[in-house]
């Protein structure tokens, strides 16, 4: 293509693009931006946010969430077994002493 078709082409496309389409595009683009600097602020928001001691509890707990239970499940099952071994024998024979020594004072 020589210049003379570019230039006609380019004018083509100006005619084309009329001026509230363009004005369009450049609003687009200013959301586009204003958006990102918002997501910005809620970033740095967020991220002092979890500096604080809530944050911090909050990312404990989360942590402590990803702690994975299968590795200890023989483990876990023996603790099971042993405190409810130890809840039963509660209910059974140390809480009919512990009443016992209710009623006498």
């Amino acid at each position: 293509m020589d210049r003379h078709t570019k230039a006609a082409i380019l004018e083509r496309i100006s005619k084309i693009l009329d001026a509230t389409s363009t004005q369009k595009v450049k609003e687009t683009i200013k959301k586009f931006h204003m958006n990102s600097k918002i997501q910005k602020v809620q970033k740095k928001f967020v991220e002092r946010l979890m500096q604080t001691k809530g944050g911090k509890v909050i990312q404990a707990f989360n942590s402590w969430k990803t702690i994975p239970v299968s590795k200890m499940s023989g483990k876990y099952k023996n603790y099971q077994k042993f405190y409810f071994k130890l809840e039963s024998f509660y209910i059974d024979r140390l809480k009919f002493v512990r009443n016992s020594f209710a009623e006498t004072n």
